[in-house]
């Protein structure tokens, strides 16, 4: 009998080792899963929190080259749709959209909007990370810059957690000069329907063409 609850309990420990799963595997899965947004499109929430001001941000929707961006928690706020060269603008309490050509950015300006999961990756290499939490959820970790992070852009500690189910990261947290800033609710998966301005689901809309 003795034998037969020694040879469970070394079944059951081997079980758990192989489930746990370690800092850099977590964060490589990650980085792979974030990676499949570059061809099948890609959402999240930017949130920044400011000093008296409080939170502020938006979602954005990106598929290839064009994005939708929407404040969050305003339902009578703008949205915006852009292409590489065009920009619509939908002003709800005026029922307009008005229409402008992009001015193009010189490439040594970058885009704001190209990879911005792209900071994910090789972040167990910038930062020394700690899971500090675990459930059936997610891993939960904070991580302090590493001596060979020579970025002065990079914040100093970033808070971080990553989803069990999807190996999406569920927020990316930093604060810096007193503004903390958090990518969050991450979604793999946009279509070009979803980042495209459709005047058929604005009824009554007055288009403004300012190109």
């Amino acid at each position: 009998m003795k034998r037969l609850f020694l040879t469970a309990a070394i079944i059951i420990a081997a079980a758990f080792t192989v489930k746990a799963q370690s800092i850099p595997e977590i964060c490589a899965k990650m980085s792979e899963e974030l990676s499949k947004g570059e061809t099948m499109g890609q959402a999240f929430d930017m949130i920044m929190t400011l000093p008296i001001i409080g939170k502020i941000g938006g979602r954005t929707w990106i598929n290839g080259d064009n994005f939708r961006m929407e404040a969050i928690g305003k339902e009578d706020a703008d949205i915006t749709w852009r292409t590489p060269d065009t920009e619509w603008t939908y002003n709800p309490k005026e029922n307009t959209v008005t229409i402008k050509k992009v001015e193009k950015k010189a490439d040594s300006e970058g885009s704001k909007d190209d990879g911005q999961t792209k900071s994910f990756e090789g972040v167990d290499k910038d930062y020394d990370l700690k899971i500090v939490k675990e459930d059936d959820n997610a891993w939960y970790m904070t991580g302090k810059k590493a001596k060979t992070n020579t970025n002065k852009d990079d914040p100093k500690n970033i808070k971080m957690a990553v989803s069990k189910q999807t190996y999406l990261p569920l927020y990316y947290t930093a604060k810096q000069k007193g503004i903390t800033i958090s990518m969050e609710n991450f979604q793999v998966g946009v279509t070009p329907e979803e980042v495209t301005f459709d005047p058929a689901k604005y009824p009554g809309v007055k288009i403004i063409d300012q190109r």
